[in-house]
């Protein structure tokens, strides 16, 4: 198994009980973690150096959808991953986000195992110097990833089906 480095991670969200859980969940994975309440505060933080950003949709000041365009436009800025994290589970949303140079777009409640994968897959080829092809690898992952969970989920509702038939 390969060890690396853990980026700094910088959460943007508005809701700061969900920051602060949030940010518990990925310093127990060995994360150093700042924090952001809205995207303009986001987006200075990012300057000051973050190798990864999980940002929320809807904020105050400036939301998270004009804060990726921000970074993507920012050359200080535009090679930091990006995933959203956000209540809003409409596809013209995560099309947008993804549209706009986010890795991913997560649902909240979000699945912490999942959050984790993620994580470390985007923190592993977020350092390539070709972005493209880091994106292609970590998409190509999170496919890996979401088969594995319709196999463990199928084989579940087997196990399931024997144990109470």
């Amino acid at each position: 198994m390969h060890t690396f480095l853990k980026p700094a991670v910088l959460i943007v969200d508005d809701d700061k009980d969900i920051r602060e859980i949030l940010a518990s969940l990925i310093e127990d994975e060995g994360y150093p973690v700042m924090q952001a309440s809205n995207g303009r505060e986001g987006l200075e933080m990012a300057r000051q150096g973050v190798g990864l950003i999980l940002l929320d949709v809807e904020m105050p000041e400036m939301d998270g959808l004009r804060l990726c365009n921000a970074l993507q436009l920012d050359p200080e800025t535009t090679k930091i991953p990006v995933i959203f994290l956000s209540g809003w589970d409409d596809k013209l949303v995560r099309n947008l986000a993804l549209e706009a140079g986010a890795y991913d777009y997560m649902v909240k409640p979000a699945c912490v195992s999942e959050l984790h994968v993620k994580l470390d897959a985007v923190s592993r080829f977020s350092g390539s110097a070709n972005r493209p092809n880091a994106r292609r690898c970590f998409a190509q992952t999170v496919n890996r990833l979401e088969k594995a969970y319709q196999v463990n989920e199928a084989a579940s509702e087997r196990e399931w089906f024997t144990l109470t038939a």
